[in-house]
């Protein structure tokens, strides 16, 4: 039993050590305030530091900033080719600029989606999907994003962005989006 109560002690004096009640590291104060790794290289109170140290408010201001400036104008997804992964010379751009996006908002994590056109069968566009998912991964990464910043998932043929079936439906549907996520 005391143990057990000099454990519970220490604990509460572990998490008493943590707060921040003068609001300091730009989670606005009281013992809620989450730890942002020291304001090393990056941090700043918009964007936070550390990753996964954003505010519930910073989280929202930087989905909102992502979604103004790279899902309105399309610069949130890259295309492929049939039956391909290859990041072409317009992926290439977009992928630059989401970097460019996840450097100035460290705090940031993205979920990389795989998507197929309708052709194929539901196993072969999974597999599909998981490896363009992995491929746009792969160039950010690449570019100097951390690899523990970036999650994949297909989705294969499973959520197309438009329905039909012409070259043009099945162009917009063979895709990799960046989502962001915390």
């Amino acid at each position: 039993m005391i143990r057990r109560l000099l454990l519970v002690a220490a604990a509460s004096l572990a998490l008493a050590a943590c707060s921040d009640p003068e609001g300091t590291n730009g989670g606005g104060g009281g013992n809620n305030a989450p730890i942002t790794g020291g304001g090393g290289m990056g941090s700043s109170p918009i964007s936070g530091g550390a990753l996964g140290s954003l505010t519930p408010q910073q989280l929202a201001a930087a989905k909102a900033d992502w979604a103004q400036n790279f899902q309105a104008s399309g610069r949130d997804r890259v295309f492929f080719g049939t039956d391909s992964i290859s990041i072409d010379g317009p992926a290439q751009g977009v992928l630059t600029q989401q970097a460019e996006w996840l450097r100035r908002n460290p705090g940031v994590r993205f979920m990389v989606e795989g998507h197929a056109d309708e052709r194929g069968t539901r196993e072969y566009n999974l597999a599909l999907g998981a490896r363009r998912a992995q491929a746009a991964r792969d160039y950010l990464v690449s570019l100097g994003i951390a690899e523990n910043r970036l999650e994949t998932v297909s989705y294969g043929k499973e959520r197309p962005d438009s329905l039909g079936n012409n070259d043009s439906v099945w162009a917009r549907n063979r895709r990799g989006v960046s989502v962001p996520t915390s």
